[in-house]
Order: C-alpha cells, then structure tokens, then sequence
C-alpha cells in the first residue's frame, strides 16, 4: 500500500513539473512576442498580428529580422521580402485582386443579410471556390498551377481582412418584413420592375415560376349538404387526415406547364415511380422531412427545369426558402443561364403567380376528384399512389389560359403581352 502512495506521489510530482515547464515556456513565449510588438510599434510597421493573424511566432521573428536586414541596407519597399505579405500587389496576386476580393465581400454580406442561412466555413468556401472559377473563366492553365481549394488559413485570413465576426444566432419565428405599406409597395413596385426586365430579356416562355403547395391524402372539399336535422356532418376515411406530400407545380409566363413533381416523406431514396402506378411523366423525389432541401431542389432542377431551358438566358422566380437560395443551388442554375430572382418576403400572395391565381384552382380540381372517387357511398383506399395520381390528373386540366391570368394578375403592366395569345383572333382563326 505505502508503495502504490509512493508511486502515486512521484507521478504527481512529474505533472506538476511538466506544467510548470509548460507555463514557463508559454510566459516566455509571450514575452517574446510582446518585445517584437514592441519594437514593431516603435519602428512604424505594422503589427503582425493585422499582417497575419496566422502568423506563428517563428514566422513572426524570421519575417522581423530579414526586415531590420533590410532597414539597414537600405532596400527599397517594393523589393523587401519582408514586406511580401503586407497586402501588397505580389500578395493579392496570389488569390484575388483586391477588387475582386471586395466582390465576394460583398456576396457573403448578402447572403448573411438574407438571414435565411447561417453562413459558415463551408458556406464561404463553396462561395470562393465558385467565385475563383468564374473569374479564372477562360484562362488557360498549366500543370503546374494548383486548384484553389479555399483552405482553412485562407478562410482566416479572409475574415480578418474583410472584418467578418463570429456571433450567436437570435433566432426569429416571425419576420416582419415591412414596417408600413408604404414599404411594402416600394418592394411590390421593384420586384415587378426587375421580372419586368427578365421577361424582357428572356422571353415570356422562361420566365418561370415554382412553389410547393402541401397535398393531403384525405383532400375532402370545404364543405357538402347536410340533413336538415342534423348540425354535425361527418364523412368516413381510413386514412390520417393530417398525413399529406409536397407538389412542386412550375409554370411559364407564356401560359405552358413544365412536369409536375412531388415529394415523399422517407428515409431511402427508392424509385418510387416504379413501386407505384405513377406516370413517369411525374417527378419523384424524397426527404426526410417530405419538404424541399437543397439536394431536391438541384435534383428537380437536372430533370424539370434544364431540359426545358436548354440553357437558354432564363428567369426562375421561387420564394424566400432557404433551399432556393442555398449557393449549390444558385451555382448550379447560374452554369445552365438560369438566374434565380427571390420574391420579397411577405409578398408571395401578390407576387408569386402560383399563389395568386393556380394554387386555388388547383387544390379544388383536386377536391372534386377525391369527392369524385367516392361516387356511390363507397370508402376508397386514401394513400400516397392515389393522392400523385389525382394531383397528376388535376395538373392536367389546369389549362393555359388559368396560368397566364395568374401571371397577369402579378404583372399588370405585361398583362397585355401575356394574355395576347388566349385573346380570339379577328380573322376567325
């Protein structure tokens, strides 16, 4: 027993050691680096820590004295070694101008600014790599020159230049977006000016709109007739009223429909065309939510929208979810001429076609054949086969002429372009 103390007492010693050796080593380090600032504040140069917050305290020392060399063999500024890192022209050469550096500056204060999407580390290096991509366009490479790849030291650094702060979330279930009418009809008025351009520019046929609209399994219509004694009307279903999947309706301000889609709430990402009788003609996707993410949305936008667009110079115009905007998303549609314009929070009920003028219609299309299907008194099978189907069906009758008066609606002053192809000619044709 004396033996296990003893044993015990000469390790504790050695820790104690090792600590304080460890203390002593960091108190001299510190020491050190307090005299290089010191010194640095006293020559004129600039910190090295705003030079480089990565800068380790070798670097530091090395970098100080090839500079005091310098200082005193008179070396002009711009050939110094020393000063390579001080954000000079040799410096920014190496990723970005500074110019160019500013642009995505700019394009992560947006995307904070949005308040749709924490911006992290992954987030800022998706954002580098494609912008490096895109200003590199058209340049030829060398085997030698290295794909920028957005490392963790760059991602620092980066930070500590541009200012960018690292801050806990407050997060807000409801915004209020604007603070009087009056701000709402500014918004309203700018949004129609800038779909006003995209029509312009890329057509009526792609301007397009898409929305997820819940569809439940039981879609009973809003009311039916009741016996005059009876205060309580009933209908009988074997399926849970609440349980329901995501369509994804998309339509053209030219009046056209592209394939409709749908999502299912799962786990396994099984052709569930195939385990159903469900037209190919209609997208599957799933989720493990059974609500749109981003991984649906670039899926969705390989199969519906870029067949469609060809990559011809499109408009997509979609809601403020944060999958809509997510940068694979924004990527991927940018490289197919596909430009993403985000409605104005709080506005989709004025602005957003689908919601002004197809949604409607289209939910009580389906209403009327589920009600339809119980023809005669009988209880049919509600499931997620027969809930695609009728959606699929009530797609089918939406007609052209439904879709361009909801864009109408949206846009009055391209209400006459829009609905000039459903107006009767004068010739009788």
């Amino acid at each position: 027993m004396a033996a296990h103390k003893s044993y015990r007492s000469r390790k504790q010693i050695h820790r104690t050691a090792t600590y304080v050796h460890d203390a002593s080593r960091i108190a001299s380090v510190r020491l050190v680096f307090s005299n290089i600032m010191k010194e640095c504040a006293s020559l004129g140069i600039v910190t090295a820590q705003r030079l480089n917050p990565s800068y380790s305290l070798s670097t530091i020392k090395r970098r100080f004295r090839v500079w005091k060399e310098e200082e005193k063999m008179n070396v002009p500024a711009e050939k110094r070694k020393s000063t390579y890192y001080n954000y000079s022209d040799n410096h920014w050469n190496r990723t970005f101008t500074p110019e160019q550096e500013k642009k995505l500056a700019d394009n992560i204060t947006a995307t904070i600014a949005s308040r749709v999407e924490l911006v992290d580390q992954s987030t800022v290096r998706v954002l580098a790599v494609d912008f490096k991509e895109h200003v590199d366009q058209g340049q030829r490479r060398t085997r030698a020159d290295r794909p920028f790849t957005a490392s963790s030291g760059f991602i620092k650094r980066f930070k500590a230049r541009n200012g960018f702060k690292r801050r806990t979330p407050k997060v807000v279930t409801k915004v209020k977006e604007f603070k009087s009418a009056a701000g709402m009809e500014k918004a309203i008025a700018e949004f129609q000016e800038l779909v006003n351009k995209e029509i312009k520019r890329c057509g009526l046929d792609y301007v397009i709109n898409m929305d997820e609209t819940p569809c439940r399994l039981v879609e009973a219509p809003n009311s039916g007739w009741a016996n005059p004694n009876e205060d309580q009307l009933e209908i009988l279903v074997d399926a849970n009223v609440k349980t329901k999947i995501t369509v994804m309706p998309t339509i053209t301000a030219g009046g056209d429909k592209l394939p409709l889609a749908w999502i299912n709430k799962s786990k396994t990402a099984t052709p569930l065309q195939k385990l159903m009788n469900i037209p190919s003609k209609v997208h599957g996707y799933n989720s493990t939510s059974g609500w749109i993410n981003h991984e649906v949305m670039c899926q969705w936008l390989r199969e519906v929208v870029f067949p469609y667009t060809k990559k011809r110079k499109s408009a997509l115009l979609l809601d403020a979810h944060e999958s809509h905007i997510h940068p694979e998303v924004v990527s991927l549609a940018k490289k197919n001429h596909v430009k993403i314009v985000q409605v104005p929070r709080g506005t989709t009920s004025v602005l957003q076609p689908l919601d002004v003028n197809f949604n409607g219609p289209f939910k009580r299309i389906r209403q009327a054949l589920w009600n339809e299907e119980r023809s005669g008194g009988t209880i049919v099978t509600d499931n997620v086969e027969r809930t695609v189907m009728r959606a699929s069906k009530a797609y089918d009758r939406m007609d052209a002429q439904t879709t361009s008066k909801a864009w109408a609606k949206s846009f009055p002053s391209q209400a006459d372009a829009i609905m000039h192809r459903h107006r009767p000619r004068r010739d009788g044709g």
